[in-house]
């Protein structure tokens, strides 16, 4: 593995009270010697002056780390300093001049993976730490950097390589009768295991919606309250409210925390048939817009003379989406409402009443179980449990079957090195050039 000495600048762009600058790889304890003119004190804070020969170049707290007790796993340093960028490009420059080179996007947590500090799943757990957009996601992410998620897939690995271990033993004696009470064993292990695979996919798919965040577009006629839906979960006037159809041409975007899931909110054009072009540009792109979320809110007026069959023709065209029908201006209803076969929301936009009613719902219709959150995940993730599944499967299809052992040992494999992924016990190192540059430079 490379270990060149790597440096970079560690906090956000732009002044501030403090700028950090980390430097990891051979040369780094030498090179704090060297500024300082001090000997090395690890793990402890040391108030230190920078210079540059005789030159100052900063004043700030160094920590120094001995590897293989740091992050990285290597001689790292830290310094903390005046949040200046004029100074920070400075530091960097005298540090690139003595032998460092800069730091490429998640370098230093791609040298902690490799060096075994953190596996994999806990390396994209720090990055999806510092993406968080809610304070759910903030927390199961930290419990993901603290190795829950990771701590369930290796024991279900350990539990895998027995099975696999057991089926070879049966392989060795396949001249001689074949002990069904083992095989039957195997079997039910397997099944425990592809069970509690089973259980931990709905996590991860519930840990993987809370990282991505989801897409819900309002849609329907020109007037039946989208503005104003959109306005009070914004908590703020975004869009135009008018009692003429048509005030929305383009689509508006909010992001919001709704039951502590993300959500991107979209206002779209309501959908008629167009007076103008740029009416009819607007609802093309709101007819495309329904096309991409994960939930879809579809607004009806609601009145006496509100036709069902109407209303489930529009439903009709939103098949295999996930939908919300808001029946708003319900005081202008009269009769009792009609059934449809999705959630339905009554609302009065002006008044609020029902808002909370929707803000319940949405994130259930999304699939997102705020109670079934214990860590932070990937799609990544969950391709790789997913496949894993198929394998097992696979396996307890061949056992059930009577299956030849060697087909059943390579489907368990399989299932091992899928499983492996997750933690980056197996992995390309093109996927790790994905998953790395996509970190902040400094982490």
């Amino acid at each position: 593995m490379n270990k060149d000495l790597i440096c970079a600048i560690a906090n956000p762009p732009g002044i501030g009270a403090i700028g950090i600058i980390r430097l990891s790889g051979i040369g780094a304890l030498d090179l704090a010697e060297k500024m300082t003119s001090k000997p090395t004190s690890f793990r402890e804070a040391c108030l230190v002056s920078l210079k540059d020969g005789g030159e100052l170049l900063d004043t700030g707290i160094l920590i120094s780390f001995k590897g293989p007790s740091s992050f990285t796993g290597e001689d790292l340093i830290e310094f903390q300093g005046h949040g200046n960028p004029v100074i920070q490009r400075r530091l960097i420059n005298y540090f690139c001049r003595n032998g460092a080179r800069l730091a490429n996007p998640g370098e230093f947590s791609e040298r902690a993976y490799l060096n075994n500090k953190i596996d994999l799943a806990q390396a994209e757990a720090i990055a999806d730490l510092i993406t968080s957009k809610s304070e759910a996601a903030a927390k199961a992410a930290l419990k993901s950097l603290r190795g829950d998620f990771s701590h369930k897939v290796n024991d279900l690995s350990r539990r895998l390589v027995d099975a696999r271990v057991n089926i070879e033993v049966q392989m060795d004696f396949v001249e001689e009768e074949v002990d069904y009470q083992a095989v039957s064993t195997i079997r039910k292990g397997i099944e425990e295991i592809s069970q509690q695979i089973k259980n931990i996919i709905k996590k991860a798919n519930n840990g993987d919606l809370l990282n991505r965040g989801i897409e819900v577009v309002l849609t329907g006629e020109p007037n039946t309250g989208k503005s104003s839906i959109f306005n009070a979960l914004a908590m703020e006037d975004r869009a135009i409210v008018t009692e003429i159809p048509g005030t929305t041409t383009d689509s508006l975007t909010v992001d919001l925390v709704i039951g502590g899931l993300p959500v991107r909110l979209s206002d779209t054009a309501g959908i008629r048939e167009a007076t103008n072009r740029i009416e009819a540009l607007g609802i093309e792109k709101a007819i495309k817009k329904i096309q991409e979320p994960n939930v879809v809110v579809l607004l009806v007026v609601a009145a006496d003379q509100l036709d069902p069959t109407d209303v489930s023709v529009r439903l009709g065209e939103l098949t295999e989406r996930k939908v919300i029908l808001i029946i708003n201006k319900v005081d202008l209803q009269k009769n009792p409402l009609p059934q449809f076969p999705v959630c339905t929301v009554t609302t009065n936009a002006l008044t609020g009443m029902g808002l909370n009613r929707l803000t319940e719902v949405l994130p259930e219709v999304a699939g997102y179980d705020s109670n079934s959150t214990e860590f932070i995940a990937r799609s990544r993730h969950v391709d790789c449990l997913e496949k894993t599944e198929r394998y097992l499967e696979a396996s307890l299809g061949g056992l059930k079957g009577e299956r030849n052992l060697e087909l059943i040992a390579e489907d368990l494999r399989y299932a091992s090195e899928s499983l492996g992924e997750i933690c980056g016990k197996y992995t390309a190192d093109d996927l790790l050039g994905e998953i790395f540059s996509a970190f902040c430079i400094g982490k």
